[in-house]
C-alpha cells in the first residue's frame, strides 16, 4: 500500500508541475487556440475583351471606326492581348504581352501590321496604363516603318487622363492625333457592361489651331 501511495503522489506532482490541468484542457476553445492562416486563393486565368464603335464630326461616315480587343490573363503579372481596328480603307491589327510590374502600372508592347488601299506594312504599338484609386492615365502610341524614315502619316497616339467621382461617371482630358481629332475635355458614362463617351477637341493635335466644332463619340461594350 505504501508503494501505491508513493506512486500516486509522484504522478500527481508531475501532472501539476509539467502539464495543463484538466480544468485548463476542458475550458480551451477554438478562439483561444492557435489556428493556421487560411491559404490564399489560387490564381485563375480569365478571358476578357471589348468591342467599340466610334466616330468624329464633321464627316461621321468617313471617320467611322470599329475596333475590338481580347485579353487572356496567364498570371497576376502576365496577360496576352490582341487588337483589331477597321476604318474605311484602313485596317490594322497587332498582339503582344501585358506586363504588370506593380499593381498600379501595366505595360503592353505589340507588333502586327496595317493595311491601306491594299498595301501591308509592319506596325508597332506601345500601350501604358497607370491607375491609382480614382485617377487613371492611359496612353497608346502606334507607328510603322515610315515613322523611322521621317514620315508623318505612319504614327498615331491617344492620351487620356481621367478621374472617376462616381461608379457610372468618368471625367477627364483626351488628346488624339488624327485629322479631325485633337485635345479637349472628355466625359464617359458607364452602365453594366456598356460605356458611352463624348470628347470635345477644340485644339487640333500638334497644331496651334482652334476648331470648336470638333467632337468625338464612342460606344463600348465590355465582354
Amino acid at each position: 500500500m505504501r508503494f501505491v501511495a508513493v506512486l500516486f503522489t509522484t504522478i500527481l506532482a508531475l501532472a501539476i508541475f509539467t502539464g495543463p490541468t484538466w480544468a485548463e484542457e476542458s475550458t480551451a476553445t477554438p478562439a483561444t487556440a492557435k489556428t493556421a492562416e487560411p491559404a490564399a486563393a489560387p490564381f485563375v486565368p480569365s478571358l476578357s475583351g471589348f468591342v467599340q464603335v466610334q466616330t468624329a464630326n464633321p464627316d461621321i461616315a468617313q471617320r467611322f471606326i470599329l475596333d475590338s480587343g481580347l485579353f487572356y490573363s496567364l498570371t497576376e503579372q502576365w496577360t496576352l492581348s490582341a487588337y483589331l481596328l477597321l476604318s474605311g480603307n484602313w485596317a490594322e491589327g497587332y498582339f503582344g504581352p501585358i506586363y504588370t510590374p506593380i499593381k498600379y502600372i501595366q505595360l503592353n508592347p505589340n507588333i502586327g501590321a496595317d493595311q491601306y488601299n491594299g498595301e501591308f506594312r509592319l506596325r508597332y504599338a506601345i500601350n501604358i496604363w497607370v491607375t491609382y484609386e480614382k485617377l487613371a492615365f492611359s496612353g497608346s502610341f502606334e507607328f510603322n516603318n515610315d515613322t523611322f524614315r521621317g514620315g508623318n502619316d505612319g504614327h498615331w497616339y491617344d492620351l487620356n487622363i481621367t478621374y472617376q467621382p462616381l461608379d457610372w461617371l468618368i471625367v477627364g482630358l483626351k488628346d488624339r492625333r488624327c485629322e479631325g481629332n485633337g485635345f479637349g475635355p472628355m466625359v464617359r458614362f458607364k452602365y453594366w457592361k456598356a460605356e458611352l463617351w463624348f470628347a470635345w477637341a477644340p485644339l487640333a493635335a500638334e497644331k496651334a489651331k482652334f476648331q470648336p466644332d470638333t467632337f468625338m463619340i464612342g460606344l463600348m461594350f465590355n465582354l
